[in-house]
């Protein structure tokens, strides 16, 4: 929970009360930031509801870029998929992505709720009633529903939430930046993205005894200098070097 100064107190509680997703110094100094808020306080959660989730990165894939991408991410990941015990939560960055690793999926007969397969809400009711279903959507789909009873043990992320740099938004918010004599991908575009990545694990389940991971591919978070940063955004989780710890 936080307490801020500069806004009413009801509006605060609306909006504040009860962000994880918000609650460390460089998440909230960005969103702060965006709300032009001066004066706030932030106090620390009752409990670390994340200090037994494990976190998985994926080694040896290539980078985002690459054609190959895609396909080395889902040989990376099926053997989890067919391993472990629980529904899945499994986002993509594109459509592309999506459909791609849905075609390959398939081949495995696995228990597959796929976005554009039908109507949204009757997708999302299917997969709450499956016992061990596998959700594959784009981040944009899953981004304001409220997931939490949906029993989901596993997210598992294909690559970093960045925003595209062709939408138009974020291009202005760039232009603007760079007036100002500042680094944009510093002072926004990372700290947007950082944001992005922990509102993603809050789509885990909630509760204190089942297993629950938190699975990321993109190498850049081991591979660049910001990778740092967006780990460090992160809450503490226990983190698996070897596959066979998720199992």
């Amino acid at each position: 929970n936080m307490t801020i100064n500069s806004v009413d107190d009801v509006l605060a509680d609306n909006i504040l009360e009860n962000r994880t997703d918000l609650n460390n110094k460089e998440n909230f100094s960005y969103f702060a930031q965006q709300l032009s808020l001066t004066h706030y306080n932030i106090l620390p959660l009752a409990y670390d509801q994340y200090k037994d989730t494990l976190f998985y990165h994926l080694k040896d894939l290539p980078l985002p870029n690459d054609d190959l991408y895609s396909r080395s991410f889902i040989e990376k990941i099926l053997p989890i998929m067919t391993e472990f015990k629980g529904k899945i939560l499994l986002l993509f960055s594109s459509y592309r992505a999506l459909n791609e690793a849905r075609d390959r999926l398939n081949l495995h007969h696995l228990p597959l709720f796929v976005q554009g397969s039908m109507a949204k809400r009757e997708l999302l009711e299917q997969f709450k009633q499956s016992k061990q279903g596998i959700l594959l959507s784009t981040r944009h789909f899953v981004q304001y529903y409220n997931m939490k009873d949906m029993n989901i043990a596993a997210v598992i992320i294909d690559k970093l939430p960045f925003s595209s740099p062709d939408e138009p938004i974020l291009q202005a918010k760039i232009e603007h930046i760079k007036r100002q004599g500042n680094n944009a991908f510093y002072r926004h575009q990372l700290p947007q993205t950082a944001l992005a990545l922990k509102q993603l694990l809050v789509h885990l389940h909630r509760d204190k005894t089942d297993k629950k991971l938190f699975i990321l591919g993109d190498p850049r978070i081991s591979s660049k200098k910001y990778g740092y940063y967006l780990r460090q955004s992160l809450p503490k989780m226990l983190e698996c070097h070897h596959i066979d710890q998720l199992k």
